[in-house]
């Protein structure tokens, strides 16, 4: 969330009350920067989280009595700007809510999911293993539209951006390389293939030639 643009200060008490408007409350046991909305198909988790230095805070403040993370990437993400995604959440067969969720771009995505993974927050190895999976996966994605290619070229002097592009390339030399071989192993175990490795530092190698040829 951006902090700024929305006014949200240590003492605002804004977004609570929007939340609990559209059905979603704080997850008790959990960290107080996730709401749950109770649907048919299970809960829907929503992680409110700002980008670093957003706040002086240490753990970070969303705003009144909503500690929050610093999420890596997520001011580049800001930058970017979001796009609006129509979700529908059906509570019971008579019962829908529809809304616009905004989202964010897609090279931002794979930013923000790979500066999680160079900075080493997450360091149970399953979830190494899924989150460079993810990046991986986020990175052939932008392979496959342009102005998401374009948006890394021209921001790629950021240091969120930097450190996106540097952990992609030194993560991804070669079919033995860490990053190669977690993707391996996320594909033997979801897919039963054995072609993670080759494909994913193809993957890499291209999307690299592409942004610094």
């Amino acid at each position: 969330m951006d902090r700024k643009s929305l006014n949200l200060t240590a003492s605002s008490n804004r977004v609570r009350p929007l939340l609990a408007g559209a059905g979603f409350e704080q997850k008790l046991g959990d960290e107080q920067f996730r709401f749950v909305r109770e649907t048919t198909d299970g809960e829907f988790l929503l992680d409110l989280m700002v980008a670093p230095g957003a706040s002086r805070d240490e753990p970070p403040i969303l705003e009144s009595d909503i500690e929050t993370v610093a999420a890596p990437g997520l001011a580049y993400a800001i930058s970017r700007g979001a796009e609006n995604l129509r979700l529908t959440l059906v509570e019971d067969k008579t019962s829908k809510t529809s809304f616009d969720i905004p989202i964010v771009q897609l090279d931002a995505a794979f930013v923000m999911k790979a500066t999680l993974v160079q900075k080493g927050i997450r360091i149970k190895v399953d979830r190494r293993v899924v989150d460079t999976a993810d990046a991986i996966m986020l990175a052939a994605a932008c392979l496959e539209d342009e102005s998401c290619v374009d948006a890394l070229i021209e921001n790629q002097s950021r240091s969120d951006v930097k450190a996106a592009l540097g952990w992609l390339e030194d993560a991804f030399k070669g079919t033995t390389s860490i990053g190669a071989g977690r993707v391996q192993a996320y594909f033997v175990e979801e897919f039963a293939s054995g072609n993670g490795a080759e494909w994913s530092a193809n993957v890499a190698s291209e999307l690299m030639e592409r942004i610094s040829p």
